[in-house]
């Protein structure tokens, strides 16, 4: 490769009108150079060799970025589903968590579904009766305290959705399961 002399390169750039920069400045500004670059010690001249090397580095130090950021992603959506299976009780919605953790219900809703194969509103329902399956086993506890406990206000809508996931209704669940 041959080395591109430093002013052929500058003058490439377009500058705005009424800003001067020196050639110097505009190597350090475009690919973040030290003053004393290896890229140009050659008599002002730029060796594309060295520069893709630099580049090559600066693309792996990019990489490394991006890969934190996936893995910081993951853990926001993880730290939502931890918050959900710690507040399954309350009154829960899609944009109270977005309130909550600052992102949009959008982003929310799409990065869960992909994260964890379903969506927002079936994982706070499955965790919910997940926790209703293990309060039935208490006889002491009537049905209507359990929707409650859980976070449903409305006894039939509770056994509507437990019917729907489990494949039988509370009080037969309960039935089946104690003895």
């Amino acid at each position: 490769m041959y080395p591109v002399p430093l002013n052929d390169f500058c003058s490439a750039i377009v500058q705005r009108p009424g800003i001067q920069l020196s050639n110097e400045t505009i190597i350090r500004r475009f690919f973040c150079l030290p003053p004393c670059s290896p890229h140009h010690a050659d008599g002002g001249r730029l060796s594309l060799r060295l520069l893709r090397d630099e580049v090559a580095r600066d693309l792996i130090r990019l990489s490394v970025i991006l890969a934190k950021l996936a893995q910081r992603e993951r853990n926001i959506i993880r730290d939502i589903a931890d918050y959900i299976e710690r507040h399954y009780h309350e009154d829960m919605t899609l944009r109270h968590i977005s309130d909550r953790f600052y992102l949009s219900r959008e982003y929310i809703s799409r990065r869960f579904k992909q994260e964890f194969g379903e969506n927002i509103s079936d994982y706070i329902a499955r965790i919910r009766i997940e926790k209703a399956k293990q309060l039935l086993h208490n006889p002491n506890l009537r049905i209507a305290q359990i929707a409650e406990i859980i976070g449903y206000q409305d006894e039939k809508y509770f056994s509507k959705v437990f019917k729907k996931m489990v494949g039988r209704s509370p009080n037969e669940y309960r039935k089946k399961h104690t003895t």
